[in-house]
């Protein structure tokens, strides 16, 4: 089991509880969601949100893609990062959207952020 998880999954993902603001932007509408970080990685996070429609519109359309930026406050500072959504599903138990995301084009002062974040995580899982 050790080898799938590695093989699957090169970074390894920190259990978190943050706060977070996923801002939206379909070309003739823009909103903001607010969502829980549960799961952090230096490349991705796994969001919990309870919706993924705004106004009608679902956030993985498969036409007229929305562009989505996650935004997170951390202790370094904020981290802001354009995201992609890899996979949801529907946590019945919890009542809530799980999301998996990936970070897109990352400026390297957030990359910064979020690395001493990691850092840290990493520290205190030791």
């Amino acid at each position: 089991m050790f080898f799938w998880k590695l093989k699957h999954r090169r970074k390894k993902r920190y259990m978190v509880f943050l706060n977070g603001l996923l801002k939206v932007r379909f070309p003739d509408f823009q909103d903001q969601l607010t969502v829980t970080v549960d799961n952090l990685s230096d490349m991705s996070a796994t969001l919990h949100a309870d919706r993924i429609f705004l106004n009608g519109r679902h956030l993985i359309a498969l036409h007229q893609r929305p562009e989505l930026n996650l935004r997170i406050p951390l202790p370094d500072g904020v981290f802001e990062s354009k995201i992609e959504i890899r996979w949801y599903r529907w946590l019945t138990e919890k009542n809530i959207f799980e999301i998996g995301t990936r970070f897109t084009d990352i400026l390297k002062e957030n990359q910064l952020i979020v690395d001493k974040t990691i850092h840290r995580l990493q520290a205190t899982h030791a």
